[in-house]
């Protein structure tokens, strides 16, 4: 009896989903703008592949001049969502529309979407025209792709932009230095001291990618820095990185003693044979 109610119960979730889906592709197909920049981003959030072809509709979506911002706001809402979808279909679509967007946050829309999908040429020269923006918005939008990538083919541009004066620049062309195998005591260093800048983004994004470049040899400097952090979104950055080097250090100490006794045990073994 309990299973048929839990069968019931789930079908029940099931349908309720499905109805909502639907809800939102027909609100995305007819609804007042606003109910579409909603269901845009809900159904790219839960990746509902229906909308596809909407979202591709409105990437172009223009309006008359006293109507660019809500345009704007359309046009973000569809590059965002198309890359959420995870789609690699997606990708010419946003090439396309980013060879002529001439705003700004639509740009970095685009740029931002391009990091779900795998670094295909056409995406890369998407990129590398991010990086040589003048806005650093965009530039930056193109560095974290650019850290995701860790494509080759970016060097030169990375090695171009670490040359610049900007804190936060340096900091992330540093792991991405690290990450394609250049430069990496120098970069890893700046790394490691970045984490006493006096900038708290600095900081934030230090404790980020030494994590994600060191690993376990980055706790200690870390946890160093997290005993002085005062501002809060930086502190919780750098216990989250604590957190997870502590596990994979407790891992990996684990495997090694698994390895040092399974060694003890096979020489054990074998003497007795």
């Amino acid at each position: 009896m309990k299973y048929r109610i839990l069968s019931s119960v789930i079908a029940l979730f099931i349908f309720t989903e499905l109805l909502i889906a639907s809800d939102y592709i027909e609100m995305l197909k007819s609804g007042t703008w606003e109910q579409r920049i909603t269901a845009m981003y809900t159904l790219g959030y839960s990746g509902n592949k229906k909308a596809f072809w909407y979202l591709v509709k409105y990437l172009d979506q223009s309006f008359q001049s006293e109507n660019q911002t809500l345009a704007v706001r359309v046009r973000q809402a569809a590059a965002i969502s198309l890359g959420r979808l995870k789609d690699e279909r997606a990708v010419p679509y946003l090439v396309e529309r980013y060879k002529k967007e001439d705003n700004a946050d639509v740009k970095r829309a685009i740029i931002f979407a391009l990091r779900f999908f795998k670094p295909t040429p056409e995406a890369i020269t998407v990129v590398k025209q991010g990086l040589a923006d003048s806005n650093k918005d965009i530039k930056w939008e193109a560095l974290m792709v650019s850290s995701i990538y860790c494509d080759s083919s970016l060097s030169g541009e990375i090695s171009q932009l670490a040359q610049s004066d900007d804190p936060e620049i340096k900091v992330i062309t540093a792991y991405i230095q690290y990450m394609l195998n250049q430069n990496k005591p120098e970069n890893e260093a700046l790394m490691r001291k970045s984490l006493a800048h006096k900038s708290p983004l600095v900081r934030y994004w230090a404790s980020h990618f030494l994590t994600k470049s060191l690993g376990t040899p980055a706790l200690e400097d870390i946890m160093k820095a997290l005993e002085i952090e005062s501002v809060w979104w930086v502190a919780n950055e750098m216990e989250n990185s604590v957190y997870i080097l502590s596990r994979k250090k407790f891992n990996e100490e684990m495997v090694e003693q698994l390895g040092s006794f399974r060694f003890v045990v096979d020489k054990k073994e074998k003497q007795q044979q």
